[in-house]
């Protein structure tokens, strides 16, 4: 240990050494020195009401932090909880697509509802529905129509396995059930089939009313993104029915010639 530097106290007196505890140490022959136990108590005291005041300042400090963080998580679980408000879909949703209204319902049953005025007869959409020379002009170059209980309803596009379904049961001029097939990006959907049933109702001479409803799904994520694809595709499908005698039949060779060509 090195010499002290004089005491302030006394600039010509050398100040007593200082230990690494803190104390002052003055010579003694009996071992406790007036001095040395006063400032031992004034220093302990110190020490003391020191830990007491920042204890204290701790204290206080320790609430508002925990607190903060309580605060933060309140707020944040606010701010979660709002923005599952926000992303979590409806039980139930409608919108327009064209002229076809959607009607998209989540719960408690899931299904698929969609409604379109065609300025046609209902003779001339049930031929467009139920026979192979109707289905081409407005969804498929090559149909596949067997209107009986058990019998074919499909759309082939080429390379592609065909779409649509096996009929269930049909009223003539007002009502045709299938068991869909979902698009072979789906494969237990297609395999595990949906319902599709159509409605025909004349609205008058010059125009009918259609309506699809798509009932049977299943849970899991992959019924879930076919849910999802076919709230939009059939009312594509339902479209093209409108466009068909709003603006005349689909020309399928002209447009399979100006598509590219599909890559494998």
């Amino acid at each position: 240990m090195t010499s002290s530097p004089p005491s302030p106290q006394h600039p010509c007196r050398p100040a007593a050494p200082v230990t690494s505890a803190g104390f002052s140490q003055a010579p003694s022959s009996r071992g406790h020195h007036p001095a040395r136990t006063l400032t031992s108590r004034r220093l302990r005291a110190r020490r003391r009401d020191g830990r007491d005041a920042r204890d204290g300042r701790r204290g206080a400090a320790a609430p508002a932090a925990v607190w903060g963080l309580v605060l933060a998580g309140i707020l944040s679980n606010i701010g979660a909880a709002g923005a599952g408000a926000q992303t979590t879909p409806p039980a139930v949703e409608r919108s327009s697509h064209g002229h076809v209204d959607v009607t998209v319902t989540r719960a408690p049953e899931k299904r698929l509802d969609f409604e379109v005025i065609v300025p046609a007869t209902l003779d001339q959409v049930w031929q467009a529905f139920t026979t192979v020379d109707g289905l081409i002009t407005w969804l498929t170059p090559a149909a596949k129509v067997e209107l009986r209980l058990g019998g074919a309803w499909e759309a082939g596009f080429p390379g592609a396995k065909p779409g649509g379904g096996t009929i269930l049961s049909f009223l003539p001029g007002e009502m045709l059930a299938l068991a869909a097939m979902a698009p072979e990006a789906f494969p237990t959907v297609r395999r595990e089939r949906t319902q599709a049933v159509f409605h025909f109702a004349a609205v008058d001479a010059a125009h009918t009313r259609v309506r699809l409803a798509q009932i049977g799904w299943q849970t899991g994520e992959e019924w879930d993104r076919a849910f999802a694809y076919l709230a939009k595709g059939n009312a594509e499908l339902l479209e093209s029915l409108h466009h068909r005698f709003a603006s005349g039949p689909i020309d399928w060779q002209a447009l399979l010639a100006a598509s590219p060509p599909a890559h494998h």
